[in-house]
Parts: structure tokens; sequence; C-alpha cells
């Protein structure tokens, strides 16, 4: 199953500037951040591979990344270039229940058994972080689409 986030971005280009030149700039940004990309006509694919951490904590936060899979889609008219990103939202998800879970385990811990405002405090921790991480998402996206 795979869950994902349209983020659309109409840019207004100088007359001169080009489809290919837009393509070009958007792969160097996407490679100077570490993905890994693969180009099509008009569609940038990109994958970022968390690798393993080193004892010097080199890669600590690697794994917190939320942008990490998706594909830019470019649409050419007349006076301005349309930029559809869809991302994977995955690993929100997966974070926004794991800590809504954890809030879970504490508040029933320390309520004296009340699952009722366990629950509550599950939902409202879970679609918080969800919110927060699919804002976050959204700025990373339109600050690699900006110039």
């Amino acid at each position: 199953m795979i869950l994902k986030q349209s983020i659309n971005y109409k840019k207004e280009f100088q007359s001169n500037v080009e489809l290919p030149t837009v393509i070009e700039y958007l792969i160097g940004k996407l490679q100077r951040r570490g993905f890994l990309v693969k180009t099509y006509d008009n569609r940038i694919d990109f994958d970022y591979i968390a690798g393993f951490t080193t004892n010097s904590g080199e890669n600590r936060n690697a794994a917190l990344r939320i942008l990490r899979h998706g594909k830019i889609i470019l649409n050419e008219n007349q006076d301005f270039i349309r930029i559809k990103c869809e991302c994977d939202i995955r690993y929100i998800l997966v974070m926004s229940i794991c800590f809504g879970l954890a809030m879970f385990g504490l508040n029933l811990l320390y309520s004296e058994g009340k699952i009722l405002n366990s629950f509550l405090v599950l939902i409202i921790t879970s679609g918080l972080i969800f919110g927060i991480g699919l804002f976050s998402l959204w700025m990373n996206v339109k600050n690699l689409i900006r110039k």
C-alpha cells in the first residue's frame, strides 16, 4: 500500500527558461541533498536511502527524514511551468502512530487505568504529529522547488 501526498506548485519563469533547464536545476538540488535521482521525459523520481549509523553520529538523524521517496512531474504551458510533486507519506504515518502509542502507554500508566482518556490522548497525539509531519513535508517540497 502506497500512501501519497500530492503538492501542486505553479511557477512562472522568465520567457527564456525552458523545461530541460528546470529539470537540470531540480536534479542538481536533489543530488546535493543526497537523493538518488532517475529522470524520464518530464518526470523526476527520487529516493533517499538511509544508511547505517556510525559511531561518530554522522547519520543519526537520517532515519527521521520525512522527504524520502517521490516523484516530480513537470508540465509546460505557454507562460508557466506547473510542478507537481507526489511524496510518500508512509514514514509520517508510522512516526505519528508510534509516538501516539507511546503517549497512550504513558497516559495509561499514569492515569490509573482510564482507557478512554488514554485513547483520546492516542488520537489527538497521532493526529497532531501527522499534521505537523504533513506541514513539514509541504515546506520541504516548497523549499526544494523554490529558486
